[in-house]
């Protein structure tokens, strides 16, 4: 991505959340609600691996919640378990790692609603059924990896476009269209935009940034603030429509 991340406003995200949600494609679907309900960077989400999914009790309420773990390493299972991705190739043969050290440990909760500032109110997503299903967490069959022995960089950023355009967001964007070589002129969005959309919406759910950046990844809280600044950006908009 050559151009400054761009976090996605309150409408595009509505409607790019509604078309991924019980999308015909699965892979397609969950490709953009991980990478927009988790914020994990692209080359994470296309090494999440079903043993990276675990269940953790609520010692408060006893209910158990699914959770993404991300490890500090693992062991590279993107081409199955003979080989590895050229990525992870690259490295060493360390195998998968975050791109900081801050990335490595975070537990990432797996939601079932979320708050849609669009509408103004809570909408069902039920993701946790749906990565349940997919990764055969409690069914008889399912996937290890997204796709099956997981996905490249190039297929998250097409599956992410693809969606982008179905839900046709291209004129809420700032960026615009862009011209991929296999969709034709597509909504300019990147995997990269859907993690900063995250952030924002930890800042437009008032999250404390010091506690954000245990779910962000970031190694301080200064790195958050031009989220913070975006979510400010679009009350004073906000303010501005209802009362100028």
């Amino acid at each position: 991505m050559k151009r400054k991340v761009s976090p996605l406003k309150k409408k595009p995200m509505h409607l790019l959340v509604d078309a991924a949600n019980g999308h015909n494609d699965p892979t397609k679907e969950l490709t953009v609600l991980l990478a927009m309900f988790t914020g994990v960077r692209v080359n994470t989400l296309i090494h999440i691996h079903r043993d990276w999914f675990h269940y953790i009790e609520n010692e408060q309420t006893g209910t158990e919640g699914l959770f993404l773990r991300i490890p500090n390493q693992a062991s590279c299972m993107r081409d199955g378990p003979e080989g590895e991705c050229a990525v992870c190739a690259n490295r060493d043969g360390n195998g998968y790692s975050p791109k900081s050290d801050a990335g490595g440990g975070r537990r990432l909760k797996i939601i079932e609603s979320w708050f849609d500032h669009y509408l103004g109110e809570r909408q069902q997503l039920d993701l946790r059924g749906k990565v349940e299903h997919y990764f055969n967490l409690t069914d008889d069959f399912g996937h290890g990896m997204l796709g099956g022995n997981g996905i490249s960089h190039a297929t998250a950023n097409k599956y992410i476009k693809e969606i982008a355009a179905e839900a046709n967001i291209g004129f809420y964007r700032d960026p615009g269209y862009t011209t991929h070589q296999r969709l034709g002129r597509v909504p300019d969005i990147f995997p990269h935009d859907l993690r900063a959309t995250y952030c924002v919406q930890l800042m437009r759910n008032d999250a404390n940034p010091f506690k954000a950046i245990n779910k962000t990844g970031h190694a301080d809280v200064a790195s958050l603030r031009p989220y913070i600044q975006f979510a400010e950006g679009e009350i004073s908009d906000d303010f501005e429509d209802v009362y100028i």
